[in-house]
């Protein structure tokens, strides 16, 4: 896992629902994230993710997105810019969509 600063954070859950999704990167999307970052930003901005990926990870983070999409996509986003800020290319206004969501 990358060396995250978390000291701006105040919140307790945000913070480990950040690294969750983090922990879910580095597990599902490496390849996602690789790709992206060649296409960020001119024509690409958008990692999606299977949900189905997410609740066979922790379903209780799925669960989360459901019942809070707004403030978990945050998290989503939060954890790919603090993911990917090694990285060569910075992807730090890129946006996370679940898809296949259920009914």
């Amino acid at each position: 896992m990358p060396q995250i600063n978390f000291r701006c954070m105040d919140n307790s859950s945000e913070i480990e629902t950040i690294r969750q999704f983090i922990e879910f990167y580095e597990v599902h999307c490496e390849e996602d994230i690789a790709a992206l970052a060649q296409k960020y930003p001119d024509e690409s901005r958008t990692l999606y993710v299977d949900y189905d990926d997410v609740y066979q990870f922790d379903c209780d983070l799925a669960d989360d997105y459901l019942s809070r999409p707004n403030q978990i996509q945050k998290y989503a986003e939060e954890a790919l810019r603090l993911y990917n800020s090694a990285g060569e290319v910075v992807i730090d206004n890129a946006n996370v969509k679940l898809h296949n969501l259920p009914d």
